[in-house]
């Protein structure tokens, strides 16, 4: 076994499968260019939420063949504490525990949709011919390096995952709805009326007004379509609620028409790059994907769409898309919403995950009490979205996402554990919202 270090940038282990006088040269730069490669960009494969840290290494190896003579090569690539704080405010702004190498592919005939930059993720399979096999990879957040023991020598840029401060979410927010999720500031006096009481109509135009003229456009969509759309910030509302505020907002309204599946797919191709997680429920029924809304967002992943026993094309042909970022899996739901079959299909899409769940409870009730969980082990605001199970409120996943709340049904059929559970969490802000219009 040999060992390289070059200016303790990059230390490199690697097993030869032959006697051989092995050359390496490692060039380190921050410029693309240098490295002969396209820069790594969002345009070139990074996800919207990641950056590069200005730190990539093309290894240039003679004595044998990199690609055939080597059986694995461990790299390490380290990086600074100010590497963390692009602003040099002195608070970290990228995401430590996110930091990941991408890989740089060099013949454009062999890079799908003409993308050259490709994360490394654990995993065994190749994804794309040509590019290194993937034993296993990490952060050694105490060291500060990150390590890949892979098949074979490329060129590698160092990405982190932005974090977004309440400030700037704040302004992302009302600017539109971008991904993230809302903030304190946000809330309008009257919420804070909500803890144990029914929202009557009155209330409901004031709080659908307020959503929409904050993110300056709301969705009037199939039920089925909520999720997808508030998980990344979108208002959604019903059509018999869009007519009872129609008059009362500026908001631009945006009715898309067509098949759940397909519009759900496309929607998510058109506002994620390369998403590293991903949600998948049911798209027949809305109440799992509505569940979900808050922990998709938060986690930064679309919600794909699936038949129970049955990936509709449109979806299959996203996963194809997203496969080489997959790092998480989640399935909302049991076996009777998305079969065992399609989550065997599913995993195949994720060969590289190092997460693969499926979150569910024995009903729907009990489903969104353990996405509810996941939730609040991820933000806990002391706030949480209560609907009708059989009957969810569309708009309930547009303020679940002003509040990171959890959405949890609560009606005549849910089981006593639901009622408990929110008793337990004594949640300080207490939406409860059912349709009361005709």
């Amino acid at each position: 076994m040999a060992d390289f270090q070059e200016e303790a940038k990059t230390v490199i282990e690697f097993v030869s499968k032959k006697e051989a006088i092995i050359f390496i040269n490692a060039t380190v730069s921050t410029n693309a260019a240098d490295l002969n490669a396209t820069p790594l960009t969002s345009a070139n494969g990074l996800a919207e939420n990641q950056t590069s840290l200005d730190t990539l290494i093309m290894y240039d190896v003679s004595g044998v063949d990199a690609a055939t003579d080597l059986s694995w090569i461990l790299i390490n690539i380290s990086y600074d504490d100010s590497d963390l704080d692009r602003n040099g405010d002195g608070i970290a702004d990228i995401n430590e525990n996110a930091l990941m190498l991408y890989w740089y592919c060099e013949d454009p005939a062999l890079c799908p949709d003409k993308q050259r930059w490709f994360p490394i993720n654990k995993g065994g399979g190749l994804i794309i011919k040509g590019g290194p096999e993937v034993f296993d990879t990490g952060v050694n957040t105490e060291k500060n390096y990150i390590w890949a023991n892979i098949s074979h020598f490329s060129k590698y840029g160092l990405v982190g995952e932005v974090l977004v401060s309440e400030e700037e979410n704040t302004e992302t927010t009302s600017g539109g709805g971008g991904g993230g999720g809302g903030s304190a500031s946000l809330k309008p006096t009257f919420l804070e009326k909500w803890k144990d009481k029914v929202i009557d109509s009155d209330e409901i135009v004031n709080i659908l007004e307020y959503t929409t003229s904050t993110f300056k456009i709301k969705y009037t969509v199939d039920p089925r379509l909520a999720a997808v759309y508030s998980a990344k910030g979108k208002s959604v509302v019903s059509k018999n609620t869009a007519d009872l505020i129609f008059t009362r907002t500026s908001a631009l309204s945006v009715n898309p028409k067509g098949d759940v599946f397909e519009l759900a797919s496309k929607f998510v191709l058109e506002k994620y790059g390369g998403p590293k997680k991903v949600v998948i429920a049911r798209g027949d029924l809305e109440a799992d994907s509505i569940a979900a809304s808050t922990f998709a967002n938060l986690i930064g992943a679309p919600i794909l769409l699936v038949k129970p026993d049955e990936i509709p094309y449109a979806t299959q042909k996203v996963l194809e898309k997203y496969q080489v970022y997959l790092s998480e899996m989640y399935i909302i739901g049991g076996p009777a919403a998305v079969s065992k079959g399609v989550e065997d299909e599913l995993r195949m899409y994720c060969l590289n995950c190092r997460t693969f769940e499926r979150i569910w409870g024995k009903t729907r009730y009990e489903t969104s009490i353990e996405v509810a969980k996941m939730v609040m082990g991820l933000k806990n605001t002391g706030a949480v979205m209560i609907t009708d199970g059989q009957n969810p409120v569309v708009y309930s996943a547009s303020l679940a996402f002003i509040y990171d709340a959890p959405i949890v049904y609560v009606d005549q059929h849910s089981p006593k554990s639901v009622d408990d559970f929110i008793a337990e969490q004594g949640f300080e802000t207490v939406g409860r919202l059912y349709y009361s219009e005709s």
